[in-house]
């Protein structure tokens, strides 16, 4: 297949089977989510500007009409980092957007996963824009369970009087734990 580069930069960009469409955009094409439910700490941009700065771009956003839903820190990021050029892929949802980096080192490839995965830790919700949404109607069912809301909305309004949360699931559901490994039980105080 022979790709036309300046259908990757027209408006609609270049179909490549039917309901896939790719165009070369710039991150300034695209705006930050003004009610993004997830708030980042300095500590947590820095982490994923680094794992930039070790692999490149690798992974994917979501974006509709110019606005981020999925990627806010990571866009961030990326322009903090320098890369500015954005390859995006129009679909109906039905196919995954894998990013390919077949030239990332092994080392490179864990470094991408722990950036990735660390990151996602340092993340933290903003309750306030969590309520906003269960307020409107957002249909959130599915995403998080009632002991999920229970602890996320409890945490925020209990504040330092709230015990960890994990803790009061184990004392209200009074279970054994065991290790999935050596086969250890205990039950928490």
């Amino acid at each position: 297949m022979t790709v036309d580069l300046d259908a990757l930069q027209t408006e609609d960009g270049l179909e490549i089977m039917p309901g896939v469409r790719v165009r070369l955009r710039s991150l300034a094409d695209y705006q930050q989510n003004p009610e993004n439910p997830v708030s980042h700490s300095p500590r947590n941009l820095s982490t994923v500007v680094e794992s930039i700065h070790k692999v490149g771009a690798a992974r994917s956003g979501l974006a509709a009409d110019g606005t981020i839903y999925a990627g806010n820190l990571t866009s961030e990021a990326m322009a903090l980092a320098g890369i500015e050029g954005v390859v995006e892929v129009t679909t109906d949802g039905t196919r995954w957007v894998m990013v390919n980096r077949p030239d990332l080192s092994p080392e490179q490839r864990k470094q991408a996963a722990h950036g990735d995965q660390w990151s996602a830790m340092l993340a933290e919700m903003d309750v306030e824009q969590l309520l906003a949404d269960i307020e409107a109607g957002i249909n959130l069912e599915g995403i998080y369970s009632e002991f999920d809301l229970e602890a996320i909305l409890g945490r925020a309004t209990d504040g330092e009087n709230q015990k960890d949360d994990a803790t009061n699931v184990i004392e209200e559901l009074d279970l054994t734990i065991i290790c999935p490994k050596c086969g250890f039980e205990f039950v928490p105080d």
